[in-house]
Protein backbone atom coordinates (compact mmCIF):
# COMPACT_ATOMS: atom_id res chain seq x y z
CA UNK A 1 0.00 0.00 0.00
CA UNK A 2 1.54 3.83 -0.65
CA UNK A 3 2.22 5.65 1.91
CA UNK A 4 -0.30 8.42 0.71
CA UNK A 5 -3.29 5.91 0.48
CA UNK A 6 -2.04 4.51 3.99
CA UNK A 7 -1.89 8.29 5.35
CA UNK A 8 -5.43 8.99 4.34
CA UNK A 9 -7.13 5.51 5.39
CA UNK A 10 -5.27 6.09 9.27
CA UNK A 11 -6.94 9.12 9.55
CA UNK A 12 -10.17 8.12 8.82
CA UNK A 13 -9.84 5.10 11.39
CA UNK A 14 -8.55 7.67 13.67
CA UNK A 15 -11.39 10.18 13.27
CA UNK A 16 -14.13 7.17 13.80
CA UNK A 17 -12.55 5.68 16.62
CA UNK A 18 -12.71 8.87 18.58
CA UNK A 19 -16.24 9.34 17.44
CA UNK A 20 -17.34 5.99 19.10
CA UNK A 21 -15.39 7.23 22.02
CA UNK A 22 -13.15 4.25 22.39
CA UNK A 23 -9.61 4.21 23.04
CA UNK A 24 -6.98 1.96 21.51
CA UNK A 25 -7.09 -0.50 24.57
CA UNK A 26 -10.58 -0.87 24.39
CA UNK A 27 -10.13 -1.14 20.49
CA UNK A 28 -7.48 -3.74 20.65
CA UNK A 29 -10.30 -5.70 22.83
CA UNK A 30 -12.44 -5.43 20.41
CA UNK A 31 -10.34 -6.48 17.74
CA UNK A 32 -7.74 -8.44 19.26
CA UNK A 33 -5.05 -6.37 17.53
CA UNK A 34 -2.63 -5.45 20.15
CA UNK A 35 -2.90 -1.96 21.06
CA UNK A 36 1.03 -1.63 20.37
CA UNK A 37 -0.18 -2.29 16.80
CA UNK A 38 -2.74 0.33 16.94
CA UNK A 39 -1.14 3.11 18.31
CA UNK A 40 2.15 2.78 15.62
CA UNK A 41 -0.78 2.73 12.75
CA UNK A 42 -2.21 5.75 13.69
CA UNK A 43 1.32 7.08 14.29
CA UNK A 44 1.86 6.38 10.84
CA UNK A 45 4.04 3.17 10.80
CA UNK A 46 4.43 1.99 7.45
CA UNK A 47 4.98 -1.59 7.35
CA UNK A 48 1.09 -1.96 8.64
CA UNK A 49 -0.36 -4.86 5.87
CA UNK A 50 -3.65 -3.89 4.20
CA UNK A 51 -6.13 -6.73 5.86
CA UNK A 52 -5.08 -5.13 9.45
CA UNK A 53 -6.14 -1.77 7.84
CA UNK A 54 -9.62 -3.11 6.69
CA UNK A 55 -10.32 -5.45 10.48
CA UNK A 56 -9.63 -2.09 11.94
CA UNK A 57 -11.77 0.23 9.17
CA UNK A 58 -15.08 -2.80 10.36
CA UNK A 59 -14.47 -2.85 13.79
CA UNK A 60 -15.00 1.43 14.10
CA UNK A 61 -17.63 0.33 11.18
CA UNK A 62 -16.28 2.64 8.60
CA UNK A 63 -17.72 1.26 4.90
CA UNK A 64 -15.57 -1.31 4.16
CA UNK A 65 -16.76 -1.41 0.40
CA UNK A 66 -16.32 2.46 0.63
CA UNK A 67 -12.78 2.21 2.33
CA UNK A 68 -11.52 -0.25 -0.66
CA UNK A 69 -12.87 2.11 -3.32
CA UNK A 70 -10.93 4.23 -1.77
CA UNK A 71 -7.82 2.87 -1.62
CA UNK A 72 -8.16 1.89 -5.29
CA UNK A 73 -8.92 5.36 -6.28
CA UNK A 74 -6.32 6.73 -4.77
CA UNK A 75 -3.96 4.19 -5.62
CA UNK A 76 -4.88 5.19 -9.32
CA UNK A 77 -4.47 8.93 -8.58
CA UNK A 78 -1.19 8.15 -7.40
CA UNK A 79 0.21 6.30 -10.60
CA UNK A 80 -0.98 8.98 -12.72
CA UNK A 81 0.81 11.59 -10.51
CA UNK A 82 3.52 9.37 -10.35
CA UNK A 83 6.69 11.23 -12.02
CA UNK A 84 7.99 9.20 -14.98
CA UNK A 85 11.90 9.92 -16.40
CA UNK A 86 10.63 8.99 -19.83
CA UNK A 87 8.37 11.42 -21.70
CA UNK A 88 6.34 11.23 -24.86
CA UNK A 89 4.30 14.47 -25.99
CA UNK A 90 2.33 14.69 -28.69
CA UNK A 91 1.30 17.65 -30.03
CA UNK A 92 -2.97 17.44 -31.07
CA UNK A 93 -2.39 21.01 -33.15
CA UNK A 94 0.52 19.11 -35.04
CA UNK A 95 -1.95 15.40 -35.65
CA UNK A 96 -5.29 18.35 -36.30
CA UNK A 97 -3.18 20.70 -38.71
CA UNK A 98 -1.97 17.17 -40.54
CA UNK A 99 -5.22 15.71 -41.00
CA UNK A 100 -6.72 18.87 -41.89
CA UNK A 101 -3.98 19.32 -44.73
CA UNK A 102 -5.13 16.57 -46.33
CA UNK A 103 -8.57 16.85 -46.30
CA UNK A 104 -8.43 20.31 -47.84
CA UNK A 105 -5.91 19.17 -50.03
CA UNK A 106 -8.13 16.35 -51.35
CA UNK A 107 -11.70 17.35 -50.79
CA UNK A 108 -13.59 14.59 -53.27
CA UNK A 109 -11.65 12.29 -50.42
CA UNK A 110 -12.22 10.88 -47.22
CA UNK A 111 -9.16 10.86 -45.38
CA UNK A 112 -8.95 7.86 -43.24
CA UNK A 113 -6.15 7.79 -40.21
CA UNK A 114 -3.94 4.81 -39.94
CA UNK A 115 -3.51 3.81 -36.23
CA UNK A 116 -1.91 0.37 -36.32
CA UNK A 117 1.47 0.06 -34.54
CA UNK A 118 0.16 2.00 -31.38
CA UNK A 119 -0.58 5.03 -34.31
CA UNK A 120 2.83 4.70 -35.90
CA UNK A 121 4.28 4.96 -31.79
CA UNK A 122 2.31 7.69 -31.09
CA UNK A 123 -0.33 5.79 -28.68
CA UNK A 124 -3.26 4.40 -30.05
CA UNK A 125 -5.64 5.82 -27.09
CA UNK A 126 -3.79 9.12 -27.30
CA UNK A 127 -4.61 9.63 -31.43
CA UNK A 128 -8.17 8.04 -31.08
CA UNK A 129 -8.40 10.86 -28.06
CA UNK A 130 -7.29 14.00 -30.71
CA UNK A 131 -9.17 12.15 -33.57
CA UNK A 132 -12.81 12.01 -31.99
CA UNK A 133 -13.70 15.44 -33.27
CA UNK A 134 -12.30 14.96 -36.27
CA UNK A 135 -14.94 12.21 -37.19
CA UNK A 136 -13.17 10.38 -39.85
CA UNK A 137 -15.29 8.27 -41.24
CA UNK A 138 -12.68 5.39 -40.68
CA UNK A 139 -9.84 4.12 -38.29
CA UNK A 140 -7.56 1.65 -39.97
CA UNK A 141 -6.05 -1.03 -37.44
CA UNK A 142 -3.95 -3.63 -37.96
CA UNK A 143 -5.62 -5.88 -35.16
CA UNK A 144 -8.61 -6.46 -33.23
CA UNK A 145 -6.92 -5.54 -29.94
CA UNK A 146 -6.29 -2.31 -31.42
CA UNK A 147 -10.01 -1.47 -32.58
CA UNK A 148 -11.47 -2.64 -28.82
CA UNK A 149 -8.72 -0.14 -27.76
CA UNK A 150 -10.41 2.79 -30.67
CA UNK A 151 -13.93 1.89 -29.09
CA UNK A 152 -12.68 1.91 -25.47
CA UNK A 153 -12.16 6.05 -26.46
CA UNK A 154 -14.76 6.58 -28.75
CA UNK A 155 -17.39 3.28 -29.23
CA UNK A 156 -19.17 4.96 -32.52
CA UNK A 157 -15.65 5.19 -34.15
CA UNK A 158 -16.09 2.91 -37.36
CA UNK A 159 -12.79 0.87 -37.68
CA UNK A 160 -11.05 -0.69 -40.59
CA UNK A 161 -9.05 -3.80 -39.94
CA UNK A 162 -6.66 -4.78 -42.79
CA UNK A 163 -4.49 -7.04 -40.77
CA UNK A 164 -4.72 -11.07 -40.89
CA UNK A 165 -6.92 -12.73 -38.71
CA UNK A 166 -7.18 -16.53 -37.45
CA UNK A 167 -10.71 -17.53 -38.56
CA UNK A 168 -11.42 -18.63 -35.63
CA UNK A 169 -12.02 -15.97 -33.82
CA UNK A 170 -15.03 -14.24 -36.34
CA UNK A 171 -17.41 -15.78 -33.65
CA UNK A 172 -16.12 -13.67 -31.44
CA UNK A 173 -15.65 -10.31 -32.96
CA UNK A 174 -18.11 -7.66 -32.88
CA UNK A 175 -18.66 -6.05 -36.59
CA UNK A 176 -21.47 -3.37 -35.69
CA UNK A 177 -18.11 -0.80 -36.20
CA UNK A 178 -15.98 -3.05 -37.92
CA UNK A 179 -15.19 -3.60 -41.78
CA UNK A 180 -12.37 -6.62 -42.83
CA UNK A 181 -10.24 -6.62 -45.62
CA UNK A 182 -10.62 -9.95 -46.92
CA UNK A 183 -8.57 -11.03 -50.14
CA UNK A 184 -9.45 -15.07 -50.19
CA UNK A 185 -12.48 -17.10 -50.85
CA UNK A 186 -11.42 -18.73 -47.43
CA UNK A 187 -12.36 -16.30 -45.46
CA UNK A 188 -15.63 -15.70 -47.01
CA UNK A 189 -17.12 -19.28 -46.31
CA UNK A 190 -16.15 -18.62 -41.96
CA UNK A 191 -17.75 -15.18 -42.76
CA UNK A 192 -20.80 -16.63 -44.28
CA UNK A 193 -21.40 -19.16 -41.43
CA UNK A 194 -21.73 -16.03 -39.16
CA UNK A 195 -25.24 -14.80 -38.34
CA UNK A 196 -23.83 -10.91 -38.26
CA UNK A 197 -23.92 -8.49 -41.56
CA UNK A 198 -20.23 -8.29 -42.21
CA UNK A 199 -18.85 -5.56 -44.36
CA UNK A 200 -15.63 -6.18 -46.73
CA UNK A 201 -13.25 -4.19 -48.23
CA UNK A 202 -11.94 -6.39 -51.21
CA UNK A 203 -8.15 -5.93 -51.75
CA UNK A 204 -6.68 -6.75 -55.15
CA UNK A 205 -3.39 -7.69 -55.86
CA UNK A 206 -1.91 -5.28 -58.29
CA UNK A 207 1.53 -6.04 -58.00
CA UNK A 208 2.50 -5.52 -54.40
CA UNK A 209 2.45 -9.58 -54.38
CA UNK A 210 1.78 -9.56 -50.40
CA UNK A 211 -2.16 -9.52 -49.86
CA UNK A 212 -4.74 -9.71 -52.48
CA UNK A 213 -6.08 -11.37 -55.21
CA UNK A 214 -5.34 -10.59 -58.59
CA UNK A 215 -7.43 -8.96 -61.39
CA UNK A 216 -8.21 -12.41 -62.96
CA UNK A 217 -9.16 -13.85 -59.87
CA UNK A 218 -11.80 -11.33 -59.34
CA UNK A 219 -15.10 -13.39 -61.24
CA UNK A 220 -14.10 -16.20 -59.62
CA UNK A 221 -14.35 -14.62 -56.04
CA UNK A 222 -17.22 -12.57 -56.55
CA UNK A 223 -19.28 -15.96 -57.92
CA UNK A 224 -18.38 -17.06 -54.30
CA UNK A 225 -19.22 -13.86 -52.37
CA UNK A 226 -22.94 -14.22 -53.99
CA UNK A 227 -23.62 -17.39 -51.98
CA UNK A 228 -23.48 -15.45 -48.44
CA UNK A 229 -25.97 -12.92 -48.14
CA UNK A 230 -24.50 -11.52 -44.85
CA UNK A 231 -21.64 -10.46 -46.73
CA UNK A 232 -21.69 -6.54 -48.19
CA UNK A 233 -19.12 -5.72 -50.65
CA UNK A 234 -18.83 -2.31 -48.71
CA UNK A 235 -15.09 -1.40 -50.27
CA UNK A 236 -12.90 -2.10 -52.70
CA UNK A 237 -8.37 -1.58 -51.87
CA UNK A 238 -5.27 -1.70 -53.01
CA UNK A 239 -1.51 -0.95 -52.14
CA UNK A 240 0.97 0.94 -53.54
CA UNK A 241 4.60 -0.58 -54.17
CA UNK A 242 6.67 2.60 -54.88
CA UNK A 243 4.57 6.08 -54.01
CA UNK A 244 7.81 7.42 -52.61
CA UNK A 245 9.89 7.05 -55.43
CA UNK A 246 10.61 9.70 -58.12
CA UNK A 247 10.02 7.06 -60.80
CA UNK A 248 6.02 6.67 -60.86
CA UNK A 249 6.16 3.93 -63.84
CA UNK A 250 4.68 1.55 -61.30
CA UNK A 251 2.75 3.73 -59.51
CA UNK A 252 1.02 3.79 -63.07
CA UNK A 253 1.15 0.06 -63.98
CA UNK A 254 -0.32 -0.61 -60.57
CA UNK A 255 -3.60 1.99 -60.80
CA UNK A 256 -3.92 0.88 -64.62
CA UNK A 257 -4.31 -2.67 -63.22
CA UNK A 258 -6.72 -1.29 -60.32
CA UNK A 259 -8.94 0.91 -62.40
CA UNK A 260 -9.34 -2.71 -64.21
CA UNK A 261 -10.48 -4.43 -61.50
CA UNK A 262 -13.05 -1.74 -60.63
CA UNK A 263 -14.71 -2.16 -64.23
CA UNK A 264 -14.67 -6.12 -63.50
CA UNK A 265 -16.78 -5.47 -60.26
CA UNK A 266 -18.83 -2.67 -61.44
CA UNK A 267 -19.71 -5.30 -64.36
CA UNK A 268 -20.78 -7.84 -62.30
CA UNK A 269 -23.22 -5.62 -60.76
CA UNK A 270 -21.34 -5.19 -57.68
CA UNK A 271 -20.94 -0.97 -56.76
CA UNK A 272 -18.90 -0.64 -53.62
CA UNK A 273 -19.44 2.45 -51.64
CA UNK A 274 -15.37 2.66 -50.56
CA UNK A 275 -12.44 2.45 -53.05
CA UNK A 276 -9.09 3.21 -52.04
CA UNK A 277 -5.52 3.33 -53.77
CA UNK A 278 -3.48 5.26 -51.90
CA UNK A 279 -1.64 6.09 -48.71
CA UNK A 280 0.08 9.20 -47.87
CA UNK A 281 2.91 8.94 -50.80
CA UNK A 282 0.36 7.87 -53.20
CA UNK A 283 -2.12 10.77 -53.08
CA UNK A 284 0.34 12.89 -54.44
CA UNK A 285 2.14 10.48 -57.24
CA UNK A 286 -1.40 8.78 -58.25
CA UNK A 287 -4.08 9.81 -59.79
CA UNK A 288 -6.54 8.38 -57.86
CA UNK A 289 -9.30 9.76 -60.01
CA UNK A 290 -11.18 6.42 -59.09
CA UNK A 291 -10.94 6.36 -55.79
CA UNK A 292 -12.96 8.31 -53.03
CA UNK A 293 -10.34 7.73 -49.72
CA UNK A 294 -6.96 7.90 -48.98
CA UNK A 295 -5.62 5.81 -46.01
CA UNK A 296 -3.11 8.38 -44.36
CA UNK A 297 -0.33 6.97 -42.46
CA UNK A 298 2.92 8.67 -41.89
CA UNK A 299 1.85 12.05 -42.96
CA UNK A 300 -0.72 12.07 -40.17
CA UNK A 301 1.91 12.06 -37.97
CA UNK A 302 3.67 14.84 -39.97
CA UNK A 303 6.22 13.29 -42.00
CA UNK A 304 7.00 13.30 -45.88
CA UNK A 305 7.41 10.14 -47.33
CA UNK A 306 8.63 11.41 -50.56
CA UNK A 307 12.22 11.93 -51.62
CA UNK A 308 13.42 15.63 -51.64
CA UNK A 309 14.34 15.30 -55.00
CA UNK A 310 10.54 14.32 -55.69
CA UNK A 311 9.12 17.20 -57.74
CA UNK A 312 5.97 16.94 -55.22
CA UNK A 313 7.76 16.57 -52.60
CA UNK A 314 7.37 20.63 -51.40
CA UNK A 315 3.85 20.54 -51.71
CA UNK A 316 3.47 17.86 -48.58
CA UNK A 317 3.41 20.04 -45.44
CA UNK A 318 2.69 18.47 -42.55
CA UNK A 319 5.30 18.92 -39.14
CA UNK A 320 6.00 16.25 -36.84
CA UNK A 321 3.76 15.50 -33.62
CA UNK A 322 6.25 13.64 -31.33
CA UNK A 323 8.84 14.61 -28.68
CA UNK A 324 10.37 12.79 -26.14
CA UNK A 325 11.71 13.45 -22.89
CA UNK A 326 14.47 11.87 -21.15
CA UNK A 327 16.34 12.75 -17.66
CA UNK A 328 19.52 12.87 -16.61
CA UNK A 329 20.34 10.18 -13.60
CA UNK A 330 23.87 10.10 -13.33
CA UNK A 331 27.10 12.81 -14.00
CA UNK A 332 30.30 11.16 -14.37
CA UNK A 333 33.75 12.81 -14.75
CA UNK A 334 35.68 11.12 -17.09
CA UNK A 335 39.84 11.43 -17.45
CA UNK A 336 41.71 11.52 -20.63
CA UNK A 337 41.80 8.07 -22.22
CA UNK A 338 38.59 6.58 -19.65
CA UNK A 339 36.31 4.30 -21.70
CA UNK A 340 32.46 4.34 -22.09
CA UNK A 341 30.02 1.62 -21.74
CA UNK A 342 29.99 -2.04 -23.40
CA UNK A 343 33.47 -3.06 -25.40
CA UNK A 344 34.58 0.00 -24.96
CA UNK A 345 34.06 1.41 -28.24
CA UNK A 346 34.44 5.26 -26.81
CA UNK A 347 37.56 6.15 -25.50
CA UNK A 348 37.70 10.09 -23.87
CA UNK A 349 39.79 12.31 -25.79
CA UNK A 350 40.15 14.72 -22.91
CA UNK A 351 38.27 15.15 -19.35
CA UNK A 352 34.66 15.45 -19.95
CA UNK A 353 31.70 15.20 -18.69
CA UNK A 354 28.94 12.73 -19.70
CA UNK A 355 25.26 12.14 -18.23
CA UNK A 356 23.36 8.50 -18.08
CA UNK A 357 19.45 8.78 -19.33
CA UNK A 358 17.17 5.75 -18.04
CA UNK A 359 16.73 5.29 -21.76
CA UNK A 360 18.42 2.56 -24.48
CA UNK A 361 17.33 0.33 -27.33
CA UNK A 362 14.46 -1.54 -25.30
CA UNK A 363 12.67 2.05 -25.25
CA UNK A 364 13.10 3.90 -28.25
CA UNK A 365 17.03 4.57 -29.50
CA UNK A 366 18.22 2.47 -32.55
CA UNK A 367 21.68 0.63 -31.30
CA UNK A 368 23.32 2.18 -34.37
CA UNK A 369 22.67 4.97 -33.23
CA UNK A 370 25.96 4.34 -30.73
CA UNK A 371 28.73 6.70 -31.27
CA UNK A 372 27.03 8.84 -33.93
CA UNK A 373 23.54 9.68 -32.77
CA UNK A 374 22.67 13.26 -30.73
CA UNK A 375 19.76 14.26 -28.00
CA UNK A 376 19.47 17.83 -26.82
CA UNK A 377 20.29 19.24 -23.48
CA UNK A 378 19.12 22.97 -23.27
CA UNK A 379 18.72 22.91 -26.57
CA UNK A 380 22.37 21.98 -27.07
CA UNK A 381 23.39 19.58 -29.34
CA UNK A 382 25.08 16.39 -27.24
CA UNK A 383 26.53 13.39 -29.10
CA UNK A 384 25.42 9.98 -27.92
CA UNK A 385 29.16 8.04 -26.71
CA UNK A 386 29.25 4.66 -26.29
CA UNK A 387 27.58 1.62 -27.09
CA UNK A 388 23.83 2.50 -26.55
CA UNK A 389 22.53 0.14 -23.85
CA UNK A 390 19.21 -1.74 -23.43
CA UNK A 391 17.83 0.73 -20.86
CA UNK A 392 20.40 3.46 -20.69
CA UNK A 393 22.39 5.78 -22.89
CA UNK A 394 25.53 7.67 -22.22
CA UNK A 395 25.97 11.19 -24.06
CA UNK A 396 28.75 14.04 -23.50
CA UNK A 397 27.05 17.11 -21.80
CA UNK A 398 28.59 20.20 -23.34
CA UNK A 399 26.55 22.74 -20.76
CA UNK A 400 28.91 22.58 -17.69
CA UNK A 401 25.81 23.69 -15.42
CA UNK A 402 24.04 20.47 -16.28
CA UNK A 403 22.31 18.79 -12.92
CA UNK A 404 20.20 15.75 -11.91
CA UNK A 405 17.23 15.12 -13.48
CA UNK A 406 17.60 17.81 -16.10
CA UNK A 407 15.41 17.31 -18.70
CA UNK A 408 17.06 15.41 -22.00
CA UNK A 409 15.32 15.86 -25.39
CA UNK A 410 15.86 12.53 -26.87
CA UNK A 411 13.70 13.03 -29.98
CA UNK A 412 12.52 16.47 -31.56
CA UNK A 413 9.85 17.25 -33.31
CA UNK A 414 11.84 19.81 -35.48
CA UNK A 415 13.41 18.22 -38.75
CA UNK A 416 16.57 20.26 -38.89
CA UNK A 417 17.42 19.27 -35.25
CA UNK A 418 20.22 16.26 -35.47
CA UNK A 419 17.84 13.94 -33.28
CA UNK A 420 14.90 14.38 -35.47
CA UNK A 421 13.12 10.94 -36.59
CA UNK A 422 14.61 11.76 -40.41
CA UNK A 423 17.84 12.39 -39.02
CA UNK A 424 17.95 9.59 -36.88
CA UNK A 425 16.20 7.56 -39.08
CA UNK A 426 19.39 8.31 -41.70
CA UNK A 427 21.90 7.86 -38.98
CA UNK A 428 20.59 4.39 -38.42
CA UNK A 429 19.96 3.32 -42.19
CA UNK A 430 16.55 2.30 -42.06
CA UNK A 431 13.59 4.33 -42.43
CA UNK A 432 11.13 7.12 -40.27
CA UNK A 433 8.30 4.53 -39.70
CA UNK A 434 11.11 2.05 -38.07
CA UNK A 435 12.12 4.29 -35.35
CA UNK A 436 8.34 5.69 -34.54
CA UNK A 437 6.89 2.03 -34.24
CA UNK A 438 9.96 0.97 -31.95
CA UNK A 439 9.25 3.53 -29.48
CA UNK A 440 8.05 1.14 -26.49
CA UNK A 441 4.49 1.22 -25.80
CA UNK A 442 5.16 1.65 -21.96
CA UNK A 443 6.42 5.25 -22.13
CA UNK A 444 3.97 7.51 -20.79
CA UNK A 445 2.37 9.82 -23.51
CA UNK A 446 0.30 12.69 -22.90
CA UNK A 447 -1.54 14.78 -25.00
CA UNK A 448 -0.54 18.79 -25.38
Amino acid sequence: MSHRVQKDLVSSLKSARLDFGLTQQQLAKKTGIPRTTISKIEAGFRNTTLNTMLDLAKAVKLDLKLVKQEIFKKAKNMERSFETLNNIYIDSSAIIANYNFFKNKFPDHQIWPVVKSNAYGHGIEQIAQIMKKAKPEFMIVDGYYEALKIWKINPQQKVLLIGALSPHNYQNINFTKLSLSIYDKNSLGYLGEIDKTINIHLKINTGFNRQGIKVDQIEDFLEELKKYNNINLEGVMSHLTSADEVDDKFVIQQENQFNKALDIIKNLNFHPKYTHLSATAGSFTAENKTSNAIRLGIGLYGYNPLPDNHKKYKQLQVRPALTLISSITNIIDLSKGETVSYNRTFTAPKSMSVGVIPLGYYEALDRKLSNKGYVKLNEKKCPIIGNICMNMTIFEIKNSSAKLFDHVKVISANHSDPNSVLNMAKQAETIPYEILTRINQNIRRTII
